[in-house]
């Protein structure tokens, strides 16, 4: 199997250069539980919490800038506690599936409904991957942490 070997090399490497204070190695994932054991065992674990609603308004305020829209004011303001589970991938993933969405339409921009259809199965694939409880069991309370 193809990525076994990829793994074993990669633990060889770092178990070559983990005393040289010149390689530094960062590992990323949005889904830690499905890294491999013996890779995270040689790896110091940072976790990061998930944007919280004022930086989930940020996040939202770039995308609007690149994605040609028509969504009202109120609709704006509502989206970052309509999205309190999501990462900024998330969030992008909402504005491309909302594109699609208007696509179907002349001219094309997102509407509301657009981005709420959008905006429902991407909670439904978050759901899955993470469901109620998965943050707060990481980083303490899920409500007070917004994760």
């Amino acid at each position: 199997d193809a990525s076994k070997a990829i793994i074993g090399e990669l633990n060889t490497q770092l178990e070559r250069h983990k005393n040289n204070p010149m390689v530094v190695t960062i590992l990323v994932s949005n889904e830690s539980t499905l890294l491999d054991k013996s890779l995270m065992s040689r790896c110091q674990s940072v976790k990061l919490p998930r944007p919280d609603e004022t930086n989930r308004a940020a996040i939202i305020g770039m995308y609007l800038g690149k994605y040609p829209h028509r969504l009202s004011d109120d609709y704006i303001k509502a989206i970052p506690g309509k999205t309190r589970r999501f990462a900024g991938r998330d969030i992008e993933a909402v504005f491309d599936g909302a594109m699609d969405c208007a696509h179907y339409r002349d001219p094309q921009y997102i509407q509301d409904n657009d981005f709420e259809e959008a905006l429902k199965n991407r909670q439904r694939q978050v759901d899955q991957m993470f469901p109620e409880g998965f943050w707060g069991s990481l980083f303490g309370s899920e409500e007070s942490n917004e994760h």
